[in-house]
């Protein structure tokens, strides 16, 4: 059977999020081992550049949700104290 890109990454995704073996990933999916084993070879590193991106841009997300929580809650500055 010919499976497609993104099912092989998801079970890369799997096998890292999880750290499932891939003796035990075989048995629930009938994938044999070494397949796995070359999917994981194959897409580990592109799967942890996709996961640190996410990573970065949720933290982005969030660093600009508290510059705006903050303006709201304080103002802007601008004739606070004179």
């Amino acid at each position: 059977m010919k499976y497609k890109e993104n099912f092989k990454k998801g079970m890369v995704r799997l096998i890292i999020s999880t750290g499932i073996s891939y003796k035990k990933l075989s048995e629930l999916t009938t994938i044999s081992q070494p397949t796995l084993k070359k999917w994981d070879d194959e897409y580990r590193q592109e799967c942890l550049d996709e996961k640190k991106r996410e990573a970065e841009k949720l933290k982005k997300q969030e660093e600009e949700n508290m510059r705006c929580t903050a303006w709201h809650q304080y103002g802007s500055g601008a004739g606070r104290f004179e």
